[in-house]
C-alpha cells in the first residue's frame, strides 16, 4: 500500500508546486501592472510639464487606464488568493497522509483521494461563483427599470 501512498503524496507535491507557480505569476502581473501604471502616470506628467507636449502626455496618460482595465479583468488578487487557499488545502491533505496516517491502508489513501476530489470541486465552484458575481456587476438595466416602470 506504500506505493499508492507515495503516488498520492507525489501527486500532491506536483499540484502544490503548480499552484505556487501560478500564484506567483498572478502576483507578478498584479505588481507589474500597478508599477507600470504609476510609471506611466509620472511620464505623462513629465511630458505635459517639461516638454509641454499635449499629445505625448495624452498617449502616455492612457496607459494607466489600460492597466486598470487589465487589473480588473485579470483578477490577479482573487486568483492569487484562490491559489493560496488551494495550496493550504493540498498541504493539509499531504500532512494528513504523511504524518497522521501510520501504515496507510487502501481505505486511508482512498479517503484522502476523495478529499482531494472534494477540495478541487469546491475550489472550482468557488472560482465559478466569483465569475458569476463579476458578471452580475456588469449587467445592464432595462430602460423600464431605470425609469421605475417595473
Amino acid at each position: 500500500m506504500a506505493n499508492n501512498l507515495e503516488e498520492l503524496v507525489a501527486d500532491l507535491d506536483v499540484r502544490i508546486a503548480k499552484h505556487e507557480s501560478r500564484g506567483a505569476l498572478d502576483a507578478f502581473w498584479h505588481n507589474f501592472l500597478i508599477i507600470f501604471a504609476l510609471a506611466a502616470g509620472v511620464a505623462s506628467l513629465v511630458a505635459g510639464l517639461l516638454w509641454q507636449s499635449g499629445p505625448a502626455a495624452a498617449v502616455i496618460g492612457v496607459i494607466p487606464s489600460a492597466c486598470a482595465l487589465l487589473l480588473s479583468n485579470l483578477d490577479c488578487v482573487r486568483a492569487k488568493n484562490w491559489h493560496a487557499k488551494m495550496i493550504a488545502g493540498l498541504n493539509g491533505l499531504r500532512r494528513s497522509l504523511k504524518f497522521e496516517t501510520k501504515d496507510a491502508s487502501f481505505e486511508d489513501v482512498a479517503k484522502c483521494s476523495k478529499a482531494l476530489t472534494e477540495l478541487e470541486t469546491s475550489m472550482a465552484n468557488e472560482w465559478a461563483e466569483g465569475e458569476k458575481d463579476k458578471k452580475l456587476n456588469f449587467t445592464v438595466m432595462k430602460r423600464d427599470d431605470a425609469v421605475g416602470k417595473n
